[in-house]
């Protein structure tokens, strides 16, 4: 089999999805706060 690690694709997506909704929250949060704060973005 070798030394390299072998990763399930639906593993692979699962984590991307994961990264990319928390990604997407913490951009819904920082709006949010600019809002709050009349930050005009």
């Amino acid at each position: 089999m070798g030394t390299h690690r072998r990763i399930k694709m639906v593993d692979v997506l699962e984590y991307k999805r994961r990264e990319e909704a928390e990604a997407k929250a913490a951009l819904d949060e920082l709006a949010a706060e600019a809002q709050k704060h009349d930050l005009r973005y």
